[in-house]
């Protein structure tokens, strides 16, 4: 916490030092804007949980603060999960699912 603090402070300053941004909007406001989760997220990374196993290998991800959503590819590399490949997992997960069910 005491990063955070830090890093309160620091805007704090910045804002104060600026009179045309101090004037627009109150120092609440610019605070909650510019400490968003999204720039937490670029200070200190994801904070990243796997939301659905698709196979042993293919998992869904989220991050816990900005909800950025990733899933593993056919190469086994981390992407982001984009419609397409939502329904490619939802797909795939239908499939094994199937195939388990009838053997």
């Amino acid at each position: 916490m005491l990063l955070i603090d830090y890093f309160v402070n620091l805007i704090d300053y910045f804002i104060l030092s600026s009179t045309q941004i101090y004037h627009t909007m109150n120092t609440i406001e610019i605070k909650e804007n510019f400490i968003s989760k999204k720039f937490i997220c670029l200070l200190f990374g994801h904070k990243i949980i796997t939301t659905r196993t698709i196979t042993s290998h293919i998992k869904e991800y989220k991050c816990t603060h900005c909800d950025l959503e990733l899933t593993d590819d056919v190469k086994g590399h981390t992407t982001f999960l984009t419609a397409e490949r939502k329904e490619i997992n939802q797909a795939l997960k239908d499939f094994l699912q199937k195939k388990t069910h009838a053997a």
